[in-house]
């Protein structure tokens, strides 16, 4: 029998389980039919692709009784639900891929589709953030940067409502990877980050160590998210959300707008730095346009071996 919901692993086009010891793999299950006679058969959430063409549209469904599925055995239906990527770790999922887990305290039974790293530093690892191609723009409003945008296996923002979540639960850390048009690679790993949902999501961030040089605390911390629609970046006279054409934790420092902007627009070569609405990291080739960015985040002290994989 098959567990589900936490317990469930999915890659871009296989499912992955374990039945009387014997490793499933089928091709991409569209509804709660397709699970069924896959061999999945406990009710509960899972992570299907409906769209039969393609491997980028995954969504999140409920399949019940009704659908042929059985009543979760209590020893099942007791288990703490998956509140991060790092609980799905410790339950089971030893591959990165997409996972469900369970982030709202005060509605936990909604369940949300999140990338999970399970390789970088040890893995556990919720993916906030990635960016590597440009195919999605970020120049969003603050609604949109709320609840989030784009797709949990290519670029994405995960959004300030759930990363508020996944953060006030407990201590939790943030790992920033960057590279370079050129192939070089960086990271910034802060041991302690939340963001405040009552107060503009204010950034709280404190103790950095890495390879890419701190850009966010001493221009970022303290600070609320600015959108082009939503000004707390503390410059009267102008709005770096519209300025830098992303959605960040700005601050006025002399001209400039911040240190960082990995919300800010993707451009397809390093040729165009200097230019302020850039993805950049300032101590990682200053205002150059960044070819790659990945946040996550993890409760804090699992481990740290600091071993990045963009």
């Amino acid at each position: 029998m098959l567990y589900s919901a936490t317990f469930l692993l999915l890659t871009a086009w296989t499912v992955q389980g374990v039945q009387n010891n014997q490793t499933i793999i089928t091709g991409p299950p569209r509804n709660c039919q397709d699970l069924y006679h896959q061999g999945w058969n406990i009710e509960g959430h899972y992570v299907v692709y409906p769209e039969t063409s393609t491997h980028k549209s995954p969504s999140i469904i409920f399949c019940s009784v009704e659908d042929g599925m059985e009543a979760q055995l209590n020893d099942i239906a007791e288990k703490k639900p998956a509140q991060n990527c790092l609980d799905l770790l410790q339950t089971g999922m030893t591959s990165s891929g997409l996972g469900v887990i369970y982030p709202y305290l005060d509605h936990p039974a909604d369940p949300v589709l999140a990338f999970c790293d399970q390789e970088t530093d040890g893995g556990g690892w919720t993916v906030i953030q990635k960016r590597f191609d440009g195919s999605v723009d970020f120049y969003r409003s603050w609604d949109e940067f709320a609840v989030g945008f784009g797709n949990p296996n290519e670029e994405h923002y995960i959004g300030n409502d759930i990363i508020a979540s996944l953060t006030g639960q407990r201590v939790n850390e943030l790992r920033v990877d960057l590279k370079a048009w050129d192939g070089a690679t960086a990271y910034a790993h802060y041991q302690a980050f939340h963001i405040d949902p009552k107060n503009n999501y204010q950034l709280q961030l404190a103790l950095y160590d890495g390879t890419a040089n701190d850009s966010l605390i001493t221009y970022g911390a303290g600070q609320g998210f600015t959108t082009f629609d939503h000004d707390n970046d503390g410059w009267d006279d102008r709005n770096c959300g519209e300025f830098e054409r992303g959605g960040w934790w700005y601050r006025k420092c002399y001209y400039e707008c911040g240190h960082s902007n990995l919300n800010g627009l993707y451009y397809p070569s390093a040729e165009v730095g200097g230019l302020d609405d850039a993805m950049f990291w300032h101590g990682f080739r200053w205002t150059a346009s960044l070819k790659a960015s990945q946040m996550m985040v993890r409760p804090y002290a699992y481990t740290s071996n600091q071993t990045g994989r963009l």
